[in-house]
Protein backbone atom coordinates (compact mmCIF):
# COMPACT_ATOMS: atom_id res chain seq x y z
CA UNK A 1 0.00 0.00 0.00
CA UNK A 2 1.20 3.52 -0.76
CA UNK A 3 1.48 6.38 1.71
CA UNK A 4 -1.38 8.88 1.62
CA UNK A 5 -1.08 11.26 -1.31
CA UNK A 6 -2.95 14.33 -2.50
CA UNK A 7 -4.81 13.71 -5.72
CA UNK A 8 -4.15 16.16 -8.55
CA UNK A 9 -6.73 17.46 -11.02
CA UNK A 10 -5.30 15.43 -13.87
CA UNK A 11 -5.79 12.23 -11.82
CA UNK A 12 -9.44 12.78 -10.80
CA UNK A 13 -10.50 9.77 -12.84
CA UNK A 14 -8.48 7.63 -10.40
CA UNK A 15 -11.35 7.97 -7.89
CA UNK A 16 -14.12 7.03 -10.34
CA UNK A 17 -14.32 3.46 -8.99
CA UNK A 18 -14.38 4.57 -5.37
CA UNK A 19 -17.06 7.19 -6.13
CA UNK A 20 -19.32 4.53 -7.59
CA UNK A 21 -18.62 2.14 -4.69
CA UNK A 22 -19.25 4.82 -2.05
CA UNK A 23 -22.56 6.07 -3.47
CA UNK A 24 -23.80 2.50 -4.06
CA UNK A 25 -22.90 1.26 -0.57
CA UNK A 26 -24.49 4.20 1.26
CA UNK A 27 -27.40 4.47 -1.18
CA UNK A 28 -26.46 8.12 -1.77
CA UNK A 29 -29.36 10.12 -3.24
CA UNK A 30 -28.69 10.74 -6.93
CA UNK A 31 -25.88 8.21 -7.22
CA UNK A 32 -22.54 9.05 -8.79
CA UNK A 33 -22.06 11.03 -12.00
CA UNK A 34 -18.37 11.34 -12.74
CA UNK A 35 -18.79 14.45 -14.92
CA UNK A 36 -20.48 16.37 -12.11
CA UNK A 37 -17.95 15.06 -9.58
CA UNK A 38 -14.98 16.05 -11.78
CA UNK A 39 -16.41 19.51 -12.43
CA UNK A 40 -17.02 20.18 -8.73
CA UNK A 41 -13.79 18.72 -7.40
CA UNK A 42 -11.71 20.05 -10.29
CA UNK A 43 -12.78 23.55 -9.29
CA UNK A 44 -12.06 22.93 -5.59
CA UNK A 45 -8.63 21.48 -6.34
CA UNK A 46 -7.77 24.23 -8.82
CA UNK A 47 -8.62 27.02 -6.36
CA UNK A 48 -6.87 25.27 -3.47
CA UNK A 49 -10.08 25.16 -1.43
CA UNK A 50 -10.33 21.39 -1.64
CA UNK A 51 -8.10 18.36 -1.36
CA UNK A 52 -8.64 14.68 -2.00
CA UNK A 53 -6.36 12.36 -0.07
CA UNK A 54 -5.96 8.86 -1.48
CA UNK A 55 -4.33 5.59 -0.56
CA UNK A 56 -3.47 3.15 -3.32
CA UNK A 57 -2.81 -0.53 -3.60
CA UNK A 58 -0.68 -0.50 -6.72
CA UNK A 59 -2.42 1.92 -9.08
CA UNK A 60 -5.90 1.34 -7.60
CA UNK A 61 -7.30 3.90 -5.16
CA UNK A 62 -8.58 1.84 -2.22
CA UNK A 63 -9.44 4.68 0.16
CA UNK A 64 -10.06 8.40 -0.24
CA UNK A 65 -11.13 11.47 1.70
CA UNK A 66 -12.38 14.66 0.05
CA UNK A 67 -12.35 17.85 2.09
CA UNK A 68 -12.61 21.62 1.85
CA UNK A 69 -10.89 24.39 3.79
CA UNK A 70 -13.17 27.38 4.27
CA UNK A 71 -13.91 30.21 6.67
CA UNK A 72 -16.62 29.62 9.26
CA UNK A 73 -19.59 31.79 8.30
CA UNK A 74 -20.13 32.96 11.89
CA UNK A 75 -16.65 33.46 13.33
CA UNK A 76 -14.57 33.86 10.17
CA UNK A 77 -12.09 31.33 11.52
CA UNK A 78 -10.63 28.78 9.14
CA UNK A 79 -12.17 25.31 9.36
CA UNK A 80 -11.64 22.01 7.61
CA UNK A 81 -14.72 20.16 6.40
CA UNK A 82 -14.73 16.52 5.38
CA UNK A 83 -17.13 16.13 2.45
CA UNK A 84 -16.83 12.38 1.90
CA UNK A 85 -14.54 9.51 2.64
CA UNK A 86 -14.57 5.84 1.87
CA UNK A 87 -12.47 2.68 1.94
CA UNK A 88 -13.27 -0.41 -0.07
CA UNK A 89 -14.62 -3.15 2.22
CA UNK A 90 -11.61 -5.41 1.82
CA UNK A 91 -9.33 -2.63 3.10
CA UNK A 92 -11.25 -1.77 6.26
CA UNK A 93 -9.98 -2.60 9.73
CA UNK A 94 -6.28 -2.32 8.84
CA UNK A 95 -5.61 1.32 9.80
CA UNK A 96 -6.44 3.06 6.54
CA UNK A 97 -9.02 5.34 8.18
CA UNK A 98 -6.40 6.58 10.63
CA UNK A 99 -3.94 7.10 7.78
CA UNK A 100 -6.49 9.29 5.94
CA UNK A 101 -7.40 11.16 9.13
CA UNK A 102 -3.75 11.82 9.93
CA UNK A 103 -3.18 13.35 6.48
CA UNK A 104 -6.38 15.41 6.68
CA UNK A 105 -5.67 16.67 10.20
CA UNK A 106 -2.06 17.52 9.31
CA UNK A 107 -3.24 19.54 6.30
CA UNK A 108 -5.87 21.28 8.44
CA UNK A 109 -3.19 22.25 10.95
CA UNK A 110 -0.86 23.40 8.17
CA UNK A 111 -3.61 25.62 6.76
CA UNK A 112 -4.41 27.15 10.15
CA UNK A 113 -7.82 25.54 10.63
CA UNK A 114 -9.29 26.07 14.08
CA UNK A 115 -11.72 23.17 13.85
CA UNK A 116 -12.49 20.11 11.78
CA UNK A 117 -15.99 19.02 10.89
CA UNK A 118 -16.60 15.35 10.10
CA UNK A 119 -19.89 13.86 9.01
CA UNK A 120 -21.34 10.43 8.68
CA UNK A 121 -24.24 9.02 6.76
CA UNK A 122 -26.94 6.80 8.22
CA UNK A 123 -25.50 3.48 7.11
CA UNK A 124 -24.86 0.07 8.69
CA UNK A 125 -21.35 1.40 9.48
CA UNK A 126 -22.66 4.46 11.41
CA UNK A 127 -21.87 3.18 14.91
CA UNK A 128 -18.34 2.15 13.91
CA UNK A 129 -17.74 5.57 12.37
CA UNK A 130 -18.99 7.36 15.48
CA UNK A 131 -16.72 5.24 17.65
CA UNK A 132 -13.77 6.10 15.38
CA UNK A 133 -14.56 9.81 15.55
CA UNK A 134 -14.85 9.75 19.34
CA UNK A 135 -11.57 7.80 19.70
CA UNK A 136 -9.90 10.54 17.66
CA UNK A 137 -11.29 13.31 19.91
CA UNK A 138 -14.34 14.42 17.92
CA UNK A 139 -17.70 15.08 19.56
CA UNK A 140 -21.22 15.10 18.10
CA UNK A 141 -22.40 18.48 16.89
CA UNK A 142 -25.55 18.07 14.80
CA UNK A 143 -27.71 15.73 12.78
CA UNK A 144 -28.44 16.47 9.15
CA UNK A 145 -31.70 15.66 7.43
CA UNK A 146 -32.42 15.36 3.70
CA UNK A 147 -35.58 15.36 1.64
CA UNK A 148 -35.62 14.71 -2.08
CA UNK A 149 -37.65 17.16 -4.15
Amino acid sequence: MTPTEKLTIDRLSDVREIGHAFTAEVNYPGGFEFGAFASHWGSLLETGIGEIFVIRDGARVVAALGCAFVDDCFSGRKMACENWWFAHKEYRGIGIANQLFDAFEAEATKRGARKIIMGRLETPQAEKLEALYIRRGYKPLEKTFVRDL
